[in-house]
């Protein structure tokens, strides 16, 4: 029989105010049938159960064992010490070819003049202006009506003179005059020279220590009993179980082709649960979650 205690938060018992429901009579959450004189006795007793989780109601929880973890570790037992050895490496040198600078690079300031452009320009000589002229006195009649008698009157006209206009040639600035730096490049010569490739050294040459390696499983953790909370009996299905041993077998399990869950259908899951370090001896919803297996 396995060794758990379960408590469900579906039905309150008015003389019984610590204990919302019953034992996981029955229940699958709990790995198989549990013997009806432990559920009546879990629901008789007068006291509560030690650390009894605080449940909500219409939850359904069981005490798991959750099993030591161990692991295997392993270890590198040193089977001959470690050690060096010294190797003088001698100079090198080669004969290489270089260029020598003979004349570092320079700069020289260059002036460069304006330049200008010869035009042809119209220029006004005498700008146009009006005047007044007198007429000629043939122009006008006499005072007598005979020729040579004194003039009438004096006639002026208001007479207007263009401006007088001259082409001369004259010269522009197209570009003023600046100054221009010219880089001078530096002058080198080849040269034959020998050059040290690498300096003497001293190489120490580590000869590493042989280890064998040594497996062993060392326990983690202890096991415990906790209190988890379980599937209720009344929101199984058989597509749950379905969805439980689909995720079982995709994760490398071997469940049974059952409607219901089996007892290799518990082995599996137990299997699984103490690989994946969880709580053992329920189908809790913990386990139902890392399956990826809706609690619906």
């Amino acid at each position: 029989m396995r060794a758990f205690k379960v408590i469900t938060a579906a039905v309150v018992f008015a003389s019984m105010p610590w204990l919302m429901g019953c034992a996981c009579k029955n229940s699958y959450a709990c790995g198989g049938k549990v013997k009806h004189t432990q559920a009546t006795a879990m629901l008789t007793s007068s006291k509560p159960v030690d650390d009894m989780p605080n449940a909500a109601p219409g939850e359904c929880w069981a005490k798991c064992f959750i099993p030591p973890q161990v692991q295997t570790v392993s270890e590198r037992v040193c089977v001959k010490d470690a050690s060096e050895r010294v190797e003088i490496i001698p100079a090198e040198y080669e004969f290489v070819e270089e260029q020598v600078c003979v004349k570092p690079a320079s700069t020289q300031l260059i002036e460069v003049p304006a330049q200008y452009e010869t035009f042809e320009q119209t220029v006004v000589v005498e700008p146009g202006h009006t005047d007044w002229v007198r007429e000629e006195a043939g122009r006008c009649a006499t005072l007598t009506g005979q020729p040579g008698g004194a003039a009438a009157c004096d006639v002026f006209c208001l007479v207007s003179y263009p401006p007088v206009e001259k082409t001369i040639m004259a010269e522009r600035m197209v570009q003023p005059a600046s100054v221009r730096e010219v880089c001078i490049p530096a002058e080198f010569q080849t040269i034959r020279a020998q050059r040290l490739v690498r300096p003497a050294t001293c190489k120490r040459i580590e000869i590493p220590a042989e280890f064998a390696t040594v497996e062993k499983t060392v326990q983690v953790s202890d096991g415990r009993w906790e209190w988890k909370k379980v599937v209720c009996e009344r929101t199984t299905s058989n597509d749950m179980f379905k969805n439980v041993k689909t995720a079982l077998r995709n994760a490398g399990y071997s469940p049974t082709n059952a409607e219901t869950l089996e007892d290799a259908d518990w082995a599996a899951i137990k299997k699984y649960q103490t690989d994946n370090r969880l709580a053992v001896g329920a189908l809790t919803i913990e386990t139902l979650e890392s399956l990826g297996v809706s609690n619906q």
